[in-house]
């Protein structure tokens, strides 16, 4: 849904995304991405992820996790 994200200290509306996944198999896992895009346009304002996974190899199950946030600096290319 719609949501207001700060950029560079200005309100901006944004169109919350949030996908989840499963995987299964050899490796096995879950996933949550977020992203908050700039309505009418492909630009992400922010982007949150998490990955937790599990595979199997040759020494036992290896585990795998993995986090991150970015958020836009500005809304002005070159600022």
């Amino acid at each position: 849904g719609l949501e207001t994200v700060t950029v560079d200290g200005e309100a901006v509306e944004t169109l919350h995304v949030r996908l989840r996944g499963l995987e299964s198999g050899g490796t096995r896992g879950s996933s949550l991405s977020e992203l908050w895009f700039l309505p009418g346009t492909n630009l992400p304002v922010r982007w949150v992820e998490q990955r937790d996974t599990t595979s199997d190899s040759r020494i036992g199950e290896v585990q795998y996790s993995e986090s991150f946030e970015a958020t836009l600096l500005s809304l002005r290319p070159g600022s």
